[in-house]
């Protein structure tokens, strides 16, 4: 992670090994890991292609990455800019990617689908009050 916050979380509540990196830039040796998670990361880092890489890089053959992204533009607000996102994702943008970079998929699904039309609708309305000002 490249929060300190979050490290020293992680130190105090798990008592586990922490980094502080940067995602383009992993400092560990090729095919060192058999399971990588990057759950809400690759949207941080604004060159994701080379981020993916990297963990192509790092990851054993034939082992596993799971990571989720926000996805669908259309639903960019406040909490992305807030959070420090460039991008969301469609199915198909995300898949380009991570294939482009070496990977297979086995699985891709859009999940949190509760919060998708309340979400929407909050979106849409939003940008609608702004164009009437």
């Amino acid at each position: 992670d490249d929060s300190e916050d979050a490290l020293a979380f992680c130190q105090q509540k798990h008592d586990i090994q922490t980094h502080q990196i940067s995602g383009n830039t992993l400092p560990f040796a090729d095919n060192s890991f058999d399971f990588i998670f990057a759950i809400e990361v690759i949207e941080h880092i604004e060159d994701d292609y080379t981020a993916v890489k990297e963990l192509y890089r790092i990851l054993k053959p034939g082992r596993y990455l799971i990571t989720t992204v926000p996805a669908f533009m259309f639903l960019w607000g406040a909490h992305d800019e807030l959070y420090g996102h460039f991008r969301r994702y469609t199915k198909r943008r995300f898949c380009n990617l991570v294939q482009s970079a070496g990977f297979g998929v086995k699985k891709s699904r859009y999940f949190k689908l509760l919060f998708f039309l309340p979400l929407l609708i909050l979106r849409y309305a939003k940008r609608s009050t702004q164009k009437q000002t």
